[in-house]
Protein backbone atom coordinates (compact mmCIF):
# COMPACT_ATOMS: atom_id res chain seq x y z
CA UNK A 1 0.00 0.00 0.00
CA UNK A 2 2.62 2.22 0.72
CA UNK A 3 4.99 1.87 -2.00
CA UNK A 4 2.20 2.57 -4.55
CA UNK A 5 1.36 5.71 -2.72
CA UNK A 6 5.17 6.83 -3.09
CA UNK A 7 5.03 5.50 -6.56
CA UNK A 8 1.89 7.97 -7.60
CA UNK A 9 3.66 10.73 -5.68
CA UNK A 10 6.64 10.20 -8.08
CA UNK A 11 5.21 9.98 -11.22
CA UNK A 12 2.76 12.68 -10.08
CA UNK A 13 6.36 14.53 -9.80
CA UNK A 14 7.73 13.83 -12.56
CA UNK A 15 4.50 15.16 -14.66
CA UNK A 16 4.41 18.35 -13.12
CA UNK A 17 8.42 18.64 -13.73
CA UNK A 18 7.54 17.93 -17.67
CA UNK A 19 4.71 20.32 -17.69
CA UNK A 20 6.67 23.08 -15.42
CA UNK A 21 9.94 22.17 -18.48
CA UNK A 22 7.26 22.94 -21.19
CA UNK A 23 6.61 26.37 -19.80
CA UNK A 24 10.33 27.25 -19.07
CA UNK A 25 11.39 26.33 -22.44
CA UNK A 26 8.29 28.85 -24.07
CA UNK A 27 9.20 31.42 -21.64
CA UNK A 28 12.93 31.18 -22.52
CA UNK A 29 12.14 31.44 -26.51
CA UNK A 30 9.74 34.55 -25.53
CA UNK A 31 12.12 36.44 -23.63
CA UNK A 32 15.25 35.53 -25.98
CA UNK A 33 16.00 39.76 -26.37
CA UNK A 34 17.51 39.35 -22.71
CA UNK A 35 19.77 36.47 -23.44
CA UNK A 36 20.71 36.50 -19.76
CA UNK A 37 17.67 35.55 -18.04
CA UNK A 38 17.06 33.66 -21.36
CA UNK A 39 19.96 31.34 -20.26
CA UNK A 40 18.70 31.16 -16.79
CA UNK A 41 15.52 29.91 -17.70
CA UNK A 42 17.58 26.92 -19.71
CA UNK A 43 19.85 26.19 -16.66
CA UNK A 44 16.47 25.70 -14.46
CA UNK A 45 15.40 23.21 -17.42
CA UNK A 46 18.44 21.73 -16.63
CA UNK A 47 17.77 21.32 -12.63
CA UNK A 48 14.71 20.20 -13.27
CA UNK A 49 15.28 17.64 -15.58
CA UNK A 50 18.30 16.18 -13.43
CA UNK A 51 16.70 16.49 -10.08
CA UNK A 52 13.70 14.67 -11.16
CA UNK A 53 15.16 12.17 -13.77
CA UNK A 54 12.92 13.68 -16.47
CA UNK A 55 14.48 13.36 -20.09
CA UNK A 56 14.11 16.06 -22.12
CA UNK A 57 11.84 15.74 -25.19
CA UNK A 58 13.59 15.93 -28.52
CA UNK A 59 11.79 19.05 -29.66
CA UNK A 60 13.52 20.90 -26.89
CA UNK A 61 16.37 18.97 -26.29
CA UNK A 62 17.58 20.03 -29.92
CA UNK A 63 17.02 23.60 -29.59
CA UNK A 64 19.65 23.71 -26.61
CA UNK A 65 22.97 24.97 -26.81
CA UNK A 66 25.17 22.91 -25.22
CA UNK A 67 27.84 25.11 -24.39
CA UNK A 68 26.03 28.45 -23.42
CA UNK A 69 22.35 26.72 -22.54
CA UNK A 70 21.18 29.31 -25.18
CA UNK A 71 18.15 28.69 -26.94
CA UNK A 72 18.40 27.92 -30.43
CA UNK A 73 15.94 30.09 -32.62
CA UNK A 74 16.43 30.53 -36.44
CA UNK A 75 17.89 33.42 -37.05
CA UNK A 76 18.07 35.08 -34.02
CA UNK A 77 20.47 33.01 -31.93
CA UNK A 78 21.41 30.40 -34.54
CA UNK A 79 22.32 29.99 -38.09
CA UNK A 80 20.97 26.64 -39.58
CA UNK A 81 22.38 24.77 -42.68
CA UNK A 82 20.77 21.28 -44.42
CA UNK A 83 23.26 18.92 -45.53
CA UNK A 84 23.31 16.57 -48.58
CA UNK A 85 24.72 13.83 -45.98
CA UNK A 86 21.44 14.06 -44.49
CA UNK A 87 22.05 16.27 -41.24
CA UNK A 88 20.39 19.10 -40.05
CA UNK A 89 23.63 21.83 -38.76
CA UNK A 90 22.78 24.15 -36.20
CA UNK A 91 25.76 26.84 -35.67
CA UNK A 92 25.31 28.86 -32.11
CA UNK A 93 25.70 32.52 -32.86
CA UNK A 94 26.67 33.91 -29.13
CA UNK A 95 29.45 31.41 -29.00
CA UNK A 96 30.03 28.89 -32.54
CA UNK A 97 29.46 25.66 -31.05
CA UNK A 98 27.77 23.43 -33.79
CA UNK A 99 25.16 20.84 -33.55
CA UNK A 100 24.32 18.03 -36.15
CA UNK A 101 20.81 16.55 -35.84
CA UNK A 102 20.29 13.41 -38.09
CA UNK A 103 17.36 13.12 -40.07
CA UNK A 104 15.59 9.68 -40.47
CA UNK A 105 16.55 7.56 -43.70
CA UNK A 106 14.21 5.42 -45.38
CA UNK A 107 15.44 1.87 -44.52
CA UNK A 108 15.99 -0.15 -47.68
CA UNK A 109 13.73 -3.50 -47.70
Amino acid sequence: MRNSLIKKEKTLAKSIAYNRIKILFLLSIKNIDDLNYSIYLVKQIKKLSTHYKVKLPPEIKNKICKKCNLPLIPGKTTSIRISKEGFILYTCLNCGTKKRIFLNKKKDL
